[in-house]
């Protein structure tokens, strides 16, 4: 866990791994309990190449908190798609020209229980209401070259209203509803096609 980094009265176990650049961490400390300032000292001295983060049941507020005032010089973001809110995506934008990854994951056994005999993805979306919001990691966030968030579905009509400005996408996952008939497909192919052209 992210606090064990900074137990009093010891060495921070950071100082062995000043190479270190991609960390899986997580806490379920309540955001009052958290060492923010111990662990942003610790993560800055000892781990300078730090650039990608891999967070594991981390509550949505405290991972806000850890994007805002802990970790710097990000380029890659994956968390657990039920700690996506309203304010994840907002401190996320907060440094919008340093990511190049951002993806989502649903840790639980039977995690492919929730495809359809079809392989279509078939878990209900939580965040699907706010989706505009994703819609706007991709208007604003032009590095990104993954973009995983298969469990998300958005709606075909927000995705052609405005066009996303990340152009070097090599990866991208996420669900479309109302994607339905031939013709729908074929046009946001079309779409797609023509988005990465310009």
């Amino acid at each position: 866990m992210a606090e064990d980094v900074v137990k009093v009265g010891t060495p921070s176990l950071l100082v062995h791994f000043p190479n270190l650049q991609r960390w899986g961490t997580g806490s379920k400390l309540p955001l009052s309990e958290f060492p923010t300032q111990a662990v942003k000292n610790c993560v800055s001295k000892w781990c300078p190449k730090l650039s990608e983060i891999e967070t594991i049941s981390t509550p949505s507020i405290l991972l806000c908190h850890l994007l805002v005032n802990v970790f710097t010089g990000l380029t890659t973001f994956v968390f657990e798609y039920d700690d996506i809110s309203s304010d994840m995506i907002m401190a996320v934008l907060r440094y919008p020209t340093s990511w190049t990854t951002i993806a989502t994951y649903t840790p639980r056994d039977g995690f492919y229980e929730d495809f359809a005999e079809d392989g279509v993805y078939d878990d209900p979306d939580h965040f699907q209401s706010s989706g505009w919001m994703i819609q706007s990691l991709l208007r604003i966030c032009y590095k990104l070259k993954i973009f995983n968030v298969q469990q998300h579905v958005m709606d075909l009509d927000d995705i052609e209203r405005e066009p996303w400005v990340c152009t070097d996408l090599e990866d991208i996952a996420f669900r479309i509803r109302g994607l339905d008939t031939r013709d729908k497909i074929e046009r946001a192919i079309l779409i797609s096609l023509i988005s990465h052209i310009a």
